[in-house]
């Protein structure tokens, strides 16, 4: 599907709001991998609060709030390194390792 697609969907009212999740998490996936972060960002917290209307069991929430609070964590981090090209010239070579060692591990666990 894609992000315009994902957006049509939840801007409907047709779609159950209880795998609304579902679809936020697709959306802010795609945003984060065209790198639009501030839409990632925004997108992941709306996953995050829409948790709360699932019909998951506890285990499977808590794996999701995880998943998502980490790429959350790493969007901002790459959004602000984005916005202040300047910062990451700065990182010390084992910054700017793990930055890129967390960004695959994450995306390695998500897909």
């Amino acid at each position: 599907m894609a992000i315009s697609d994902l957006k049509e969907v939840l801007e409907s009212s047709h779609y159950p709001i209880q795998n609304r999740f579902k679809l936020l998490q697709r959306l802010s996936k795609a945003y984060e991998a065209i790198r639009n972060y501030p839409e990632a960002i925004a997108t992941y917290k709306l996953l995050l609060k829409s948790l709360e209307s699932s019909r998951l069991d506890q285990k499977q929430i808590q794996k999701l709030k995880i998943e998502a609070q980490t790429a959350l964590d790493v969007c901002n981090k790459k959004h602000v390194v984005n916005g202040f090209v300047g910062i990451k010239n700065n990182l010390t070579e084992q910054e700017n390792e793990w930055d890129i060692k967390t960004f695959h591990q994450v995306n390695a666990e998500r897909w």
